[in-house]
């Protein structure tokens, strides 16, 4: 939802609902792993437990909306790099 108001209504960096740093942050914090993490579990997904799979699923669908606000980073932001590694790992995910 936060990803479609910053798209529709634009970005304000003021710690609210607008603010794509927040929204960021919020994501990353919320999956709780890091990429690499991410991506060797990625790696062999078909042969993990329920539960791991519902955990990839669950990254999977935190990261997705970040696609729709991406451009709104000035090229060459740490924080838009770190968004499209993740965007470029969710094809692996369930």
């Amino acid at each position: 939802m936060r990803s479609y108001v910053i798209c529709e209504f634009g970005r304000v960096d003021d710690g609210n609902l607008q603010d794509l740093e927040s929204l960021t942050r919020l994501v990353f914090h919320a999956i709780g792993m890091s990429r690499e993490q991410v991506a060797a579990s990625a790696a062999d997904w078909r042969n993990s437990g329920r539960a791991e799979m519902l955990t990839l699923r669950r990254i999977k669908n935190l990261v997705t909306p970040l696609k729709e606000v991406v451009h709104l980073f000035e090229p060459g932001d740490p924080r838009r790099a770190e968004v499209e590694d993740w965007l470029a790992l969710t094809s692996r995910l369930p």
